[in-house]
């Protein structure tokens, strides 16, 4: 017996649906085709350049959709492998400089001395990296 508070407020049919995880897929599905359809034109227009740029745009936000979609184009040959491991690691580092930021412009100053030294040193290795590729 179903005490009154437990009892279901909407229809009863089937389980509970998260209406925002939909439209997280969603966008991350937009995002998916919009970065493989930028990454074949940016490659073609401007070659390693334009994908190196894509990497860095697109890092900011997500870095998820760029290397699936770069992964992608390297399985069919589309890029080099070396264009794709270059791509990935700038959106990586655009990644970890975008998040860097939002926390020493909006952060109190115990979280920024928390973050400050393992973002350095990522931050750092990665542009190492970068540079060596």
């Amino acid at each position: 017996v179903k005490k009154k508070s437990q009892e279901a407020v909407g229809p009863a049919a089937g389980p509970e649906v998260n209406p925002t995880e939909l439209k997280t897929a969603l966008i991350f599905a937009l995002m998916y085709s919009f970065v493989l359809l930028a990454s074949s034109y940016l490659k073609e227009r401007l070659g390693s350049t334009g994908l190196t740029i894509l990497g860095i745009i697109f890092g900011v936000t997500d870095v998820d959709a760029i290397t699936l979609s770069t992964g992608r184009l390297v399985a069919s040959s589309q890029i080099l492998e070396s264009e794709g491991h270059l791509t990935i690691l700038t959106a990586i580092v655009s990644n970890i400089f975008f998040k860097g930021m939002i926390v020493f412009f909006i952060g109190d100053i115990s979280l920024k001395k928390t973050i400050i030294y393992p973002w350095l040193i990522s931050f750092i290795t990665g542009l190492a990296l970068i540079s060596m590729a």
